[in-house]
């Protein structure tokens, strides 16, 4: 039978060494690859929701189209609802109260 000498062995365990410092780097570079173009994905998306809205919002009246926004009476409506149907206390917003408060103010006025 074949007998490997010393030398035979060393490069044997070099080379798989090398292959699996190879192939965890390329697994770790596919694992970036897929985040980033998860990231990108993720921006892309983010970016294509905040463009229809701003263009909702400037061309929007124009072509006679109405964004609905809610009122903080209004929301103020839909947690007492959801109060009252599911029996769960939901707290008032710090933003909620100051935003009830200034509509308050602004009914005063007129």
């Amino acid at each position: 039978m074949f007998e490997q000498d010393p030398f035979d062995r060393w490069c044997l365990a070099v080379f798989s060494e090398l292959q699996y410092v190879a192939r965890s780097i390329s697994l770790r570079c596919a694992y970036v690859v897929g985040l980033i173009g998860l990231q990108i994905r993720h921006c892309y998306t983010i970016l294509l929701i905040k463009t229809k809205y701003l263009c909702l919002r400037v061309f929007g009246t124009s072509f006679g189209i109405r964004i609905n926004t809610l009122t903080w009476s209004e929301i103020e409506q839909l947690r007492r609802q959801f109060i009252r149907e599911t029996g769960v206390f939901y707290p008032r917003s710090q933003q909620l109260e100051e935003g009830l408060e200034r509509e308050q103010e602004d009914e005063r006025e007129l």
